[in-house]
């Protein structure tokens, strides 16, 4: 008795959460005062019997009793199909489900339809859990290889210099991802030197190990390609960044340009259990030269 007074109460806090579907919910609790009233003996013996583990004859209940029980799991399932978010199997509403697909498994009941309307619900559980998206952060250490182009500015004109610039940019992410996609934007700090190079047929000018720091972001989407959440995508990332080159003798002057560079680029990710490594290849919008990066890195 104690067991069917549980089985009351779930279905109790079960109807609470289905407020939208008041048709279905007062024909289930119909169908629920039918068994209540008419085989309440039924009821207790079919839970006894599965609690205890004991074989069970589906002869020995009445096919009306049956019946009831399925009119029940159907109109559990047309509540539970509307769902529009991810449902836990531990929430009083599929286990409700649950018990029910139980009880008509034992009385062998149409059960070829019975196991259908499951795997609908499960396959349809299971394609909002893969759409829900969560939050996740990551620790990066990138190895950054970026130019820029600057200008040499003399008495007899104007002469192209390429900064190349190596170094590390440690930072964070924050993605928004389900099984399929990934949102996110990421920070570092660039800590890098570079040196400066001309067309030696124009004019000769060289510094080396002229420090470069300042931040790189950026924004992305990428799509996840393998079952181990490998990522493919694009991304769009920002550098700001100070580096004071010197100006030479004899009245000439670099000027170096913006100091805030804008990029489009694609990148790669390739976890290994909580660890991953990941690749960058990006080409700034207003110039002729590129970024790569290849780093490592920790997913919380």
């Amino acid at each position: 008795m104690k067991k069917i007074l549980l089985l009351f109460i779930l279905i109790g806090t079960s109807f609470l959460s289905w407020g939208n579907d008041t048709n279905i919910v007062v024909e289930i609790k119909k169908n629920q005062k039918i068994i209540q009233t008419n085989f309440l003996k039924e009821e207790i013996k079919l839970k006894k019997l599965i609690k205890e583990s004991e074989t069970i004859d589906p002869e020995e209940f009445p096919v009306e009793y049956k019946k009831l029980n399925f009119k029940i799991f159907a109109s559990l399932s047309k509540i539970l199909v509307k769902s529009k978010t991810a449902v836990p199997e531990s929430s009083p509403q599929r286990k409700l489900f649950l018990i029910y697909r139980e009880k008509l498994s034992n009385l062998e009941y149409e059960e070829s339809k019975v196991e259908k309307v499951y795997d609908l619900i499960q396959n349809h559980f299971k394609n909002l859990e893969d759409k829900k998206y969560i939050g996740t952060f990551r620790l990066f250490v990138d190895y950054v290889s970026w130019q820029y182009n600057a200008v040499l500015k003399g008495p007899l004109g104007e002469y192209d210099l390429v900064v190349t610039n190596k170094g590390i940019c440690p930072g964070l992410s924050y993605s928004q991802e389900n099984k399929f996609f990934t949102f996110f934007a990421d920070a570092c700090y660039l800590f890098t030197s570079g040196g400066v190079s001309s067309d030696p047929s124009q004019v000769t000018y060289i510094q080396d190990n002229v420090l470069a720091t300042g931040i790189k972001t950026s924004i992305g989407l990428g799509y996840f390609v393998s079952s181990s959440r490998s990522e493919i995508g694009l991304k769009l990332p920002i550098i700001y960044a100070i580096q004071n080159l010197e100006n030479p003798p004899g009245g000439y002057e670099v000027q170096e340009g913006n100091d805030l560079l804008t990029m489009i680029g694609v990148y790669s990710r390739w976890p290994i259990g909580s660890y991953f490594f990941q690749t960058e290849f990006s080409k700034y919008l207003t110039q002729d030269q590129l970024l790569w990066s290849l780093g490592f890195g920790y997913k919380f």
